[in-house]
């Protein structure tokens, strides 16, 4: 569905994308930093990059829920990113867009 790529001049140093159906439901998936820009907030510009892709492109009374599998070791970056994350209700983290 939508995919960013972070560029220092000429270098790649972080991806994202979301994947998914277009409509109903999302994966936001392969978020990747060089480990050299860690700590730098490029992670989370790419993560709020993507949501915001998705949140123009639902449309006026839809719902489309977008969803990711952190580990447990950077489940609060999702957090700080703005997904939700209920244990009780499903392992992972994520995030409902309704317009």
């Amino acid at each position: 569905m939508f995919n960013i790529s972070v560029f220092d001049n000429e270098k790649c140093i972080g991806v994202g994308r979301i994947v998914g159906d277009g409509a109903l439901k999302g994966m936001l998936t392969d978020i990747m930093v060089l480990s050299e820009y860690h700590n730098k907030g490029i992670g989370r510009i790419i993560v709020e990059s993507l949501i915001k892709e998705l949140e123009n492109s639902v449309k006026e009374g839809d719902c489309f829920q977008l969803e990711a599998s952190p580990t447990a070791s950077n489940r609060d970056f999702y957090i700080k990113c703005g997904l939700k994350y209920k244990p009780d209700n499903q392992d992972g983290v994520y995030l409902w867009i309704r317009k």
